[in-house]
């Protein structure tokens, strides 16, 4: 009994006074144990959730890792509250401090929760996602990785580009396989006004036709564009999958073909030119 009662004056004395509440060594094992315990099963949680998430399809790995993680902060914040409070732990002596440093921690960190925000905008809106082609401003490539602050974006050149998600949400994207992988491309051509342009339209649509990476459906076809000062303007228009991720590369190589027929068939392919007369001044009347 008398060790009974010397180890229950142990845990009962007093360490420290907060406010209107004692800490004791009960308290203190009480709130070390109730914390461990919060991490353990805020931890479990969000790896059974991600788990769930990213069994689906269309799920965006660092999104969704990044849309638990930040569940888990805030579920640790407010559990963290509850047991202090539990305990019997009086956190009116901290208002003023803990208010203080929060809005100097609130004001640090607002860039960082602004990308963490539009991080959850991509994800539940889905407006872009890993492997679309995407463009914003002067950047052109294909979305590598979405995570919690900033999404990489990889170029043609394989250079990759860290875009903070706010200016993702924020700034207008042109997504060109939002849904669908198939895209037009349009490739002007101008022929003399000598040449029939209704078979250089047929011409057009056999060049775009024998190309492996030009899709059969919608198939090819050639618009007469306008009439220029030196050219008839016409436009074949083509749908690739196949070259998304290098459009230019399909248009160079069609542009080759497209010059090559031309030469061989006989059309001519114009370019401005410009008449000069020079009218000569007789001597005598130069020197008047």
């Amino acid at each position: 009994m008398v060790a009974m009662d010397t180890l229950s004056d142990i845990l009962d004395a007093h360490l420290v006074t907060i406010g209107n509440s004692v800490l004791t060594p009960k308290l203190l094992v009480i709130l070390i144990a109730s914390v461990v315990a919060l991490i353990v099963v805020t931890r479990r949680l969000e790896r059974w959730g991600t788990a769930r998430v990213l069994a689906r399809k269309d799920a965006q790995p660092g999104a969704v890792k990044a849309l638990f993680q930040i569940l888990r902060y805030v579920a640790l914040i407010v559990g963290l509250i509850a047991i202090v409070q539990s305990v019997g732990i009086d956190l009116s002596a901290f208002v003023v401090v803990v208010g203080t440093f929060g809005i100097g921690i609130g004001l640090a960190l607002q860039p960082l929760l602004t990308n963490f925000i539009g991080g959850l905008v991509l994800l539940v809106e889905q407006p872009l996602k890993v492997d679309d082609r995407i463009e914003i401003g002067k950047l052109n490539g294909r979305v590598i990785h979405i995570g919690a602050r900033a999404t990489n974006i990889r170029t043609n050149d394989n250079i990759d580009v860290i875009v903070p998600n706010s200016e993702l949400v924020s700034s207008q994207i042109v997504n060109w396989s939002h849904g669908d992988r198939n895209v037009r491309l349009e490739l002007p051509v101008g022929i003399s006004y000598g040449s029939d342009p209704v078979r250089c339209a047929a011409l057009l649509k056999d060049i775009a036709a024998a190309h492996d990476g030009i899709l059969p459906e919608p198939a090819p076809d050639v618009l007469l564009e306008r009439f220029d000062d030196s050219a008839i303007v016409l436009v074949l228009r083509v749908w690739t999958a196949a070259f998304l991720d290098r459009p230019r590369l399909l248009r160079s190589d069609l542009n080759f073909r497209i010059f090559a027929a031309l030469r061989s068939q006989g059309f001519v392919v114009p370019f401005p030119q410009r008449e000069v007369h020079v009218h000569m001044v007789p001597p005598a009347a130069a020197g008047r």
